[in-house]
């Protein structure tokens, strides 16, 4: 009745009083709250321990959750650097081929530019040497034509002499 819990304090204390006036009760009631004490004690230590493991097991799992967010995060920072990296290669690879088109582009369109100015040279070159030719001719035929005429009562040196200027003009 003294460690009884439903017991009135008032009477509990009385009992203990009576208790510590006789030596036989006083040893049996300082053993017993000793026993009692070390009972409660050892109860504290034990919900103390599995408080302390729950807890320890509820940051486990927080902490392994955590854990697997960040290993999301991880990977997708990861993918978006990989998918960011194909990207890039593929902006290089476009402007590669933009840039080689535009030199392939240029390349023949100053090739076709060469082409006709190589035309334009061929065909300026044929008209000088026709006229050429055909001036060649004209003298050619003024020279027999004088020959012919009136360069058939000169003699051979003023023949030659008329020739020569008329080959000079």
């Amino acid at each position: 009745k003294v460690l009884d819990k439903e017991t009135p304090m008032k009477e509990r204390l009385e009992l203990e009083v009576q208790m510590m006036k006789n030596p036989d009760e006083r040893k049996i009631l300082a053993d017993f709250k000793y026993k009692f004490e070390r009972k409660n004690l050892n109860m504290k230590i034990f919900e103390s321990e599995v408080l302390q493991q729950t807890q320890l097991e509820k940051n486990l799992k927080e902490e392994a959750k955590r854990a697997k967010e960040e290993q999301k995060e991880f990977e997708a920072r990861r993918r978006e650097r990989i998918e960011e990296e194909i990207a890039k290669k593929e902006r290089e690879a476009k402007l590669e081929r933009d840039v080689n088109f535009h030199k392939a582009k240029t390349v023949a369109q100053g090739a076709e530019e060469l082409r006709k100015d190589a035309e334009k040279s061929n065909e300026a070159a044929a008209r000088n040497k026709a006229k050429k030719e055909r001036e060649a001719r004209e003298r050619e035929q003024r020279i027999q034509d004088f020959i012919n005429g009136e360069g058939k009562n000169l003699t051979d040196v003023e023949r030659e002499l008329k020739i020569a200027r008329m080959l000079n003009d």
